[in-house]
């Protein structure tokens, strides 16, 4: 298990070597709740010396489509500067003088009315209701630089209700929301408020919050505990004491009363879930444990081979494979 530790350590190294020397892009931005189906979010960063800046707005990621049309009214605030359309969709560029500091606005809105439902294609979409929203990074963030460039980026959400909950893939700190690596990282992060209730756990090498809404099955608590112990068995498995806090989402999905439906995706210090409420907690053991050995296997182990089905043998194979071996030396399911 060391040498194995050993070559993870090699592989993310050659991975980000050449972005390592780079000079992170600062990003500060502000997110401001101006109505019970809007969000107004404004960026703020250096441009570049050449005078022009490029921006990299949301579009498809995964099952989601198309999610620029969350965005609305993407302006440029800096005067004498200019935004400019780019043959690609996902690309805006910028026009400035060099090195000018350029403001950028937008708002963010949910495209499909209600609460998400069986069927759904939509979970990795904005999510904006009246009690509550849940963002998935990818989908939401506008960011001025590529993916695989550093930045520092601060956030900093206002006009939240009081009572509201807050968390993100870096904390519970709706006011200081900060991160400093890839890019691409920080577009893979989720962000809640509202009506989530949070739940604490110590779990081997930090801390694991839990953030669920709705009526479930069972208690917040006997679900903390369930993810708390499959984190703990994922990390003792791997020797890997050395992850940051963790943070797991489940967000309910309305359905018939016979309909069962899941849905998950990993993210930087996160995963996400949403299922319809019937299940019992044992049948999703099954889903916390595949989507926390994804932390290992394929994303510690480095990028997978294009196209992204020549890798799915191992990525989903030997996940899928632990997934059931684990929850067996855990006493949560037997062979009965």
């Amino acid at each position: 298990m060391k040498a194995l530790r050993i070559l993870l350590s090699l592989l993310l190294a050659a991975m980000t070597s050449i972005a390592v020397g780079a000079t992170p892009t600062a990003v500060d931005s502000e997110v401001r709740k101006v109505s019970v189906d809007r969000y107004a979010i404004t960026l703020r960063f250096k441009g570049d010396r050449s005078g022009r800046s490029t921006l990299h707005i949301p579009g498809t990621w995964a099952s989601a489509e198309h999610a620029e049309r969350s965005l609305e009214g993407l302006e440029i605030f800096t005067p004498g500067a200019k935004l400019e359309g780019t043959d690609d969709a996902q690309l805006k560029r910028v026009v400035h003088r060099p090195g000018a500091m350029l403001q950028v606005r937008y708002r963010l809105r949910q495209i499909e009315d209600g609460e998400p439902s069986v069927p759904w294609r939509t979970e990795y979409l904005p999510l904006i209701q009246p009690a509550y929203f849940e963002w998935i990074g990818w989908t939401t963030w506008v960011v001025p630089t590529s993916n695989q460039a550093r930045v520092h980026v601060r956030v900093r959400f206002s006009g939240l209700p009081a009572e509201w909950n807050f968390a993100s893939s870096f904390g519970l700190d709706r006011e200081h929301v900060e991160f400093a690596g890839p890019a691409d990282l920080f577009r893979a992060s989720i962000f809640i408020g509202g009506d989530f209730r949070l739940r604490s756990r110590s779990v081997r090498g930090g801390r694991l919050v839990t953030a669920i809404r709705g009526d479930w099955p069972f208690r917040d608590s006997e679900l903390a505990d369930r993810v708390a112990a499959i984190v703990d068995g994922t990390r003792d498995f791997w020797r890997d004491d050395d992850q940051p806090d963790f943070l797991v989402t489940s967000t309910p999905i309305r359905a018939t009363r016979r309909q069962r439906s899941t849905g998950s995706t990993g993210l930087t210090r996160s995963f996400a879930t949403w299922t319809t409420p019937i299940q019992s907690l044992e049948e999703l053991d099954a889903l916390f444990t595949h989507e926390y050995f994804y932390t290992w296997n394929p994303l510690g182990l480095g990028t997978s081979p294009e196209p992204e089905a020549l890798g799915k043998w191992f990525g989903e194979g030997f996940t899928d494979y632990y997934t059931h071996l684990l929850r067996l030396r855990w006493h949560l399911i037997d062979l009965a």
